[in-house]
């Protein structure tokens, strides 16, 4: 799962360095989910009935593998070396170098490359780890479950699910301080720059590294597990009891015995429905998980390392808490009934979540208001455009994003667009002919500094404490959720009835939703980079107002579905359970009778 956090972490930096947009990086993302989607049939269905250590065991060394083809792209790409102005000369076309001649820099650029292969190369990584992880998603949970007393399966399962997410948020967090470091280790000589700077690139490929380096030693080890502990015992007797559903022996191992278990789960409602329940669930948290450090950057201003230090650290104690606190509740529950109160506990903190979702209103920077992409130049027409009279012939390089702030407040791409033919040192640009003068006549400024002008971005902190409620809310669910799931199916059909959940969240919930974020995200930008062929690359600024509005109404309807849907869970499994107590009440009437005359 850390594999998840580091990916997330990275996201902007990857889109940088390779150019990607906010849809090609969630492509990237959601490969993972749909080689899962192949494999999970299989996987759960046969690894129910074989041994699951070691299918454990296999996905972790896949996953290994596949962390290890993540950073892979690094080594392929070679070098980056960002764009570089220096006092003497102007060999990447910072400056306006006025001229009647027309520089070709898809010409005289020999770094330009296709991003397709690396494109291909990280989604073949991603997919490698997708199919490694589904034994332990599937496998390890029905293992632990199958091997404990069941009184206390909440409390393991809580302890397993934040795991989880420590892994993803440990990712999170590891990746903002690797990301402190250039993605080469040192910098380039001559080159001045730090995290702050647009230019700046982090070694976003080493937390793969070391987690490959790892799980490489610890897959060993999962081998050594037994097929069964000395804990089993504990469930059988439960089931003996009538607390726990027993097996079904119909269930073979053969493909009739796999289509019979899949009409079984098909014709479940309490089943089908708590799936959807936590499926549109996972679309917020997929969707909105992937780019929740890239929002913070965005909206907030966070640099990359901030981002994702303040994504893991602020959210990390939500999820133990919302995840221990709805293990805590269920341990206490007995096991006949806690199924209706999972199901109520689900449909109270849908609610809340949807709600809380309007805390993404809370307000950030102001609009990135870059000049020629949001606003017109001065003294022009009101055509927002890159090219205007003031740096006409001035053969700016439009793949050179290198924004800087005037003395007129106004933010502009690069010294070239603004018009700067000279520069008193390497952050500070004069005779900038597109800037608006200002000051006294005698001491007219026309200057540009690199970096953008103070967008007065606020909140940042209170808007992780919201951030926090709404994960609190979610992950309250976790382990009520999965024992509804765990407890109205057979005893042998658990692993398969976790794998068919996997399956359905899969491929409505992870992988269309950062494919449907990232084109939300798209939608909103004013700016795109372009390569010196002029091909699109990355978003370089977006309008933040629209995709927070977005965000809050997306929450709020996916928290209103999760709702109805597990009020029919409620719903369907009190009607059952009335109809299996009627079921039994002639029986009972019958034995009472036969006592009755037999005493006399």
């Amino acid at each position: 799962m850390s594999t998840g956090g580091l990916l997330t972490g990275s996201l902007r930096d990857i889109e940088k360095q390779f150019g990607f947009t906010s849809k090609q990086t969630g492509f990237i993302i959601v490969s993972n989910d749909i080689a899962a989607l192949l494999t999970v049939p299989i996987v759960s269905f046969y690894g129910e009935r074989g041994n699951k250590p070691k299918w454990i065991g296999c996905g972790m060394l896949l996953c290994a593998i596949g962390a290890i083809g993540t950073a892979l792209p690094k080594f392929l790409y070679g070098k980056y070396n960002p764009p570089v102005v220096t006092l003497s000369s102007d060999v990447n076309g910072m400056l306006c170098a006025v001229s009647n001649k027309t520089i070709d820099y898809c010409i005289h650029d020999a770094s330009v490359k296709s991003n397709g292969i690396y494109l291909l190369v990280f989604s073949l990584a991603q997919m490698i780890i997708g199919v490694g992880a589904t034994p332990l998603l599937t496998l390890g949970i029905s293992y632990i479950d199958e091997n404990v007393d069941p009184k206390h399966s909440p409390i393991y399962m809580g302890i397993t699910y934040t795991a989880t997410f420590v892994g993803a948020t440990a990712g999170l967090i590891v990746t903002g301080f690797f990301l402190k470091t250039f993605v080469e280790i040192d910098l380039p000589p001559g080159v001045n720059i730090d995290v702050n700077d647009q230019r700046w690139i982090g070694a976003w490929w080493q937390g793969f590294t070391y987690v490959s380096l790892v799980m490489f030693a610890v897959a060993p080890f999962v081998f050594l597990f037994p097929k069964k502990l000395r804990g089993s015992y504990l469930r059988k007797e439960a089931i003996a009891k009538g607390e726990l559903k027993a097996a079904d022996d119909t269930l073979t191992t053969n493909f009739s015995g796999f289509l019979k278990s899949t009409k079984y789960l098909i014709k479940n409602k309490c089943y089908i429905f708590a799936v959807l329940g936590v499926t549109v669930t996972t679309v917020i948290g997929a969707g909105l998980g992937s780019s929740f450090p890239k929002f913070l950057i965005l909206k907030f201003g966070a640099s990359t390392d901030v981002a994702a230090i303040a994504s893991g650290s602020a959210l990390l104690p939500s999820m133990f808490f919302g995840v221990m606190a709805g293990s805590i509740i269920m341990r206490r529950l007995p096991l006949k009934g806690s199924i209706q109160t999972a199901a109520k506990l689900c449909m109270v903190f849908s609610l809340l979540l949807g709600g809380f979702f309007g805390a993404f209103m809370i307000p950030g920077c102001k609009e990135p208001n870059i000049v020629g992409a949001a606003l017109p130049y001065r003294n022009s027409s009101n055509s927002i455009t890159m090219n205007s009279m003031c740096n006409q012939g001035c053969n700016c390089d439009r793949s050179a994003f290198n924004p800087g702030c005037g003395t007129d407040g106004m933010t502009y791409f690069s010294p070239c667009y603004a018009g700067c033919t000279a520069n008193m040192s390497t952050n500070v640009y004069t005779n900038c002919s597109c800037i608006q003068a200002t000051g006294d006549p005698g001491t007219v400024k026309k200057q540009l500094v690199l970096g953008e002008c103070n967008r007065n971005c606020k909140n940042l902190y209170m808007f992780l404490a919201s951030a926090c409620i709404v994960a609190l809310m979610a992950f309250v669910k976790a382990t009520p959720h999965k024992m509804i799931v765990l407890r109205i199916v057979p005893e042998n059909q658990r692993s398969y009835a976790l794998g068919i959940q996997l399956l359905l969240v899969r491929t409505l919930g992870f992988i269309p939703s950062p494919v449907i974020i990232g084109a939300v995200i798209d939608s909103n930008c004013v700016l795109w980079s372009k390569t010196p062929c002029g091909k699109t690359g990355s978003c370089l600024a977006y309008q933040n107002e629209r995709f927070s509005q977005n965000v809050a109404v997306f929450g709020g309807v996916c928290g209103a579905i999760s709702l109805v849907a597990y009020t029919l869970v409620w719903y369907f499994y009190k009607a059952d359970e009335n109809e299996q107590s009627h079921e039994k009440l002639p029986e009972n009437m019958f034995s009472s009778t036969e006592t009755v005359s037999t005493n006399l």
